[in-house]
């Protein structure tokens, strides 16, 4: 089963590619991710093993190498579920200070019948990540002194004026 997905933010490349390529940050962002761990292989190589909650799944450990290209990330992995799992990032930049990003999940399951059962899930999963991405990098880049914060932190600003904090 391939799926993607391609959405436009308005943060620079840099910040988006940045997130995504440290697994560190993965279970702020990436839907059902609970843990991420990495042994650096060299350079732009390291091991990796994400640990998946996902319903069905039940804490499914997926092992595999994580990948770093200039303007891409490819992590390619399996388990006791998936036969193959490979996930990929791509980044470009749209206009100055917005990026173009790109997600594809191509999944292989050992029984078949698995792909079909959770097509629908994983589809809104992959949304999800994009969404949790974005938002991810929002948290990052914010500042109080911004005059037009996320809508989700509109209200604690506004407790933060009141205290006279900002």
């Amino acid at each position: 089963m391939k799926l993607s997905q391609t959405a436009t933010y308005r943060h620079p490349l840099p910040i988006l590619y940045g997130i995504a390529a440290d697994p560190a940050q993965y279970p702020m962002f990436f839907p059902g991710c609970t843990e991420a761990l990495a042994v650096k292989k060299a350079e732009t190589v390291s091991d990796m093993t994400l640990t998946l909650d996902l319903a069905a799944f039940q804490k499914e450990q997926v092992a595999g190498d994580f990948l770093l290209f200039p303007r891409r990330i490819v992590f390619q992995g399996s388990s006791s579920s998936f036969q193959k799992l490979d996930l990929e990032w791509s980044f470009s930049s749209a206009h100055p200070g917005t990026c173009m990003v790109e997600y594809q999940a191509h999944m292989v399951f050992h029984e078949t019948w698995r792909a079909k059962w959770h097509a629908k899930t994983l589809k809104h999963r992959i949304s999800q990540g994009l969404e949790a991405l974005h938002h991810h990098a929002d948290m990052i880049t914010w500042s109080p002194q911004k005059t037009s914060p996320p809508s989700y932190q509109r209200a604690f600003v506004k407790n933060l004026r009141a205290l006279g904090l900002v």
